[in-house]
């Protein structure tokens, strides 16, 4: 229950944030790639694997919630297929976040690469996505694939997992970019 209500919480914060953070900046707020880094810090605190992916599911569905709430009780547009379009992103990225968060804090060595890479490489992705897609954002852009790849170095345990997972950020990076594509088609064809 108290994972449900940490999404809702995100997602209320999120259309607050949208509101205070000024111009293009608002893009911070309203980041896909911060909503998966949630699940991966919910995820790393579950007792097992099943629990963290269970968990990273329920976080981002509830932030899906959250937002639409938030958004129909401030008065703005919430139509049911965009909902539902953010619900599937989250069941998709929900699993695969939050037991990325797990296997950071308790896999072996392999496992937590990946982890870092997948975690570092998405803020990365969204910067690069949008660099490519929004011009007008792209210092935002820049800004997100910088921390990116801090995140990388920060999370590591060790300069070899360090480096390694920074060798999964261009893979998670071209992923990344592909997988906005693909929403912003879903999206903008409805």
């Amino acid at each position: 229950m108290g994972i449900c209500l940490a999404g809702l919480l995100l997602g209320g914060a999120t259309l607050a944030g949208q509101s205070v953070f000024p111009g293009d900046w608002n893009r911070l707020a309203n980041s896909g790639a911060i909503w998966l880094l949630f699940a991966s810090l919910v995820g790393s605190q579950m007792p097992t694997d099943r629990w963290a992916i269970v968990a990273g599911v329920g976080v981002l569905v509830g932030a899906v919630i959250g937002y639409y709430v938030a958004a129909v009780l401030a008065g703005a547009g919430a139509g049911a297929r965009i909902m539902a379009i953010w619900i599937g992103t989250a069941l998709i990225g929900g699993p695969v976040y939050g037991l990325a968060g797990r296997w950071w804090r308790v896999g072996p060595e392999s496992r937590r690469v990946l982890a870092i890479g997948l975690m570092g490489g998405i803020l990365a992705a969204e910067g690069v996505s949008t660099v490519m897609r929004i011009p007008d954002m792209a210092t935002v852009g820049w800004v997100e694939l910088v921390a990116g790849i801090a995140l990388t170095l920060a999370l590591g345990r060790s300069m070899r997992e360090r480096l390694l997972g920074l060798a999964v950020v261009p893979v998670i990076v071209l992923a990344g970019v592909l997988a906005y594509a693909i929403l912003d088609r879903v999206i903008s064809a409805g």
